[in-house]
């Protein structure tokens, strides 16, 4: 049985909004994958995603990071909104850079884009 693959996606909240009415995540190479197969490893992967999150442009305030599964996909195939995991959001605007994020699962994500 193939181990599934998790991508950590960074966002903004106007580009997760644009994949949620698309019905799916496109391809990019800007995405985190755990260097190894841990807990510490996923969290290390969340974490640097969520950094980079940070310095998109179109950001407002908070780091956004989507967690979706790739696993038997090609290299390019666009990701459906199906593989996605789930979402982790700063609580507040402009947290510490090494502040918690909040857990969304997949059928809250439309209610929080307001959709």
């Amino acid at each position: 049985m193939t181990e599934p693959t998790r991508h950590y996606v960074p966002t903004t909240r106007d580009q997760l909004t644009g994949w949620y009415d698309a019905g799916e995540v496109p391809r990019t190479d800007l995405f985190f994958v755990a260097p190894e197969d841990s807990e510490m490893g996923e969290y290390s992967a969340l974490m640097d995603a969520a950094d980079h999150s940070a310095s998109l442009p179109g950001g407002d305030g908070r780091r956004m990071v989507l967690v979706v599964d790739t696993t038997g996909l090609g290299a390019q195939d666009p990701i459906a909104w199906r593989l996605v995991l789930a979402l982790h959001v700063d609580v507040e605007v402009d947290a510490a850079p090494h502040s918690e994020l909040a857990w969304y699962a997949t059928q809250e994500i439309g209610p929080l884009l307001g959709r």
